[in-house]
């Protein structure tokens, strides 16, 4: 039997919470890290772009990770550990703001209406970080007027495509280290336009990731092809460019719609 405990937080409309803690023992199987150049893509901002980003969390250690993560890409960092703050401390030179959800003496989404309404809605983007994985709490996260949302723990691939696409920026991607996503379904069988065929060709082998999400809209919009679309989507929200290279090249060209 574990030894533990459980709680439950409940709101009248809301919902329930509930949080659990157990012991376990310790394993006795050393978990062997993957080396650095497995984790993290070789990408920075093109030559000539300037971002300012502002960190929100009340977590020294997620913050410290974000902060190195946007470094990499060449972005510069400010940070503070509360929303309160983050309402005192935004400045005109912020481009993207990156909120924890929960935090001690204002909340995420309270610092979030705060800054809507000093600076209005479209001034900042202002993305949720949170540990929420059911859909229907990031469409919450959405409607509240936040931009976008990455899931804790944080990725690499999760801060590079959600920066990148909220700010329409372009990335050098000199290489990605990590393993290429599988690709486990085949749509061989699918046709598409030769011009769309030979446009997402170019956005990959040149890697405009912007370029390719916009070209993926357009297939969607083709119709029969929404399963298609949806992998394509995911992988180049991951940047996988190799695995995205491997479904468009197997895709057959049709020279009429």
């Amino acid at each position: 039997m574990m030894v533990g405990n459980i709680q439950v937080s409940s709101t009248e409309q809301t919902g329930s919470e509930f949080t659990f803690s157990v012991e376990l023992p310790s394993s006795s199987e050393a978990v062997e890290a993957k080396p650095e150049a497995e984790r993290w893509p070789d990408a920075r901002l093109t030559d000539g772009q300037t971002v300012q980003t502002f960190v929100v969390d009340d977590v020294e250690t997620n913050h410290d990770l974000l902060t190195r993560m946007l470094g990499r890409i060449a972005v510069t960092v400010d940070t503070v550990d509360n929303g309160r703050r983050a309402v005192e401390a935004v400045h005109p030179d912020h481009d993207i703001i990156f909120m924890d959800i929960r935090m001690p003496e204002m909340s995420g989404t309270e610092a979030l209406e705060r800054i809507h309404e000093q600076h209005g809605a479209d001034r900042y983007k202002i993305v949720a970080v949170t540990a929420s994985a059911f859909e229907h709490q990031r469409r919450a996260f959405l409607e509240m007027g936040f931009d976008g949302f990455i899931d804790k723990p944080v990725s690499m691939r999760g801060v590079v495509s959600t920066t990148t696409e909220l700010l329409d920026l372009d990335m050098d991607f000199v290489g990605w280290n990590g393993e290429a996503g599988d690709v486990e379904r085949s749509w061989t069988y699918l046709t598409i336009p030769a011009d769309l065929h030979e446009s997402l060709m170019a956005a990959v082998d040149e890697l405009r990731i912007t370029d390719l999400r916009r070209y993926v809209d357009a297939l969607e919009e083709l119709g029969e092809r929404e399963g298609l679309a949806a992998q394509l989507r995911e992988l180049s929200a991951g940047c996988d460019v190799e695995a995205i290279r491997k479904v468009v090249s197997g895709l057959g060209v049709a020279k009429h719609t």
